[in-house]
């Protein structure tokens, strides 16, 4: 519901807007193995940069809101295709 599609290479320092330190963002998923079959999936999300402070409120209420319906999502879909 949140990320529904990722354009760009996987690789340090491509999450860029426009010019390097204008609003950087880097998000992050660790998939951890756990007994019994089952996985653990972190994510964490850094944004760094000049703009960074305008959009604070932002990236603190809707973005964070939308990780979270998206943890939710992928939870469900996981449990569904497990069964």
């Amino acid at each position: 519901p949140f990320i529904r599609s990722i354009d760009g290479a996987p690789e340090k320092g491509a999450s860029r807007l426009l010019i390097p330190g204008i609003f950087d963002g880097e998000h992050r998923f660790v998939i951890e193995p756990l007994p019994n079959g089952q996985v653990r999936v972190q994510q964490s999300e850094r944004c760094r940069g000049v703009l960074v402070p305008l959009f604070r409120g932002s990236l603190d209420r809707d973005t964070k809101r939308g990780f979270q319906e998206m943890n939710v999502a992928l939870k469900r879909q996981a449990e569904w295709c497990r069964t």
